[in-house]
């Protein structure tokens, strides 16, 4: 198991393009906690493993 520090991370709107939900409702996923996220620079970004897992 990778920690986050090697995760690569997706923003919000390219994940919610590749897991077929649109932006705004990944987005408040990530808002309420449901989606693990995190903040990088002022954008939030998803795991890439997260979104992967999530299409399967």
């Amino acid at each position: 198991m990778s920690d986050d520090t090697t995760a690569r991370y997706l923003p919000v709107s390219k994940a919610a393009a590749l897991l077929g939900v649109h932006r705004t409702t990944l987005a408040r996923a990530v808002r309420e906690g449901s989606c693990p996220s995190r903040q990088i620079g002022k954008r939030r970004m998803v795991a890439e493993r997260d979104v992967i897992g999530g299409a399967k």
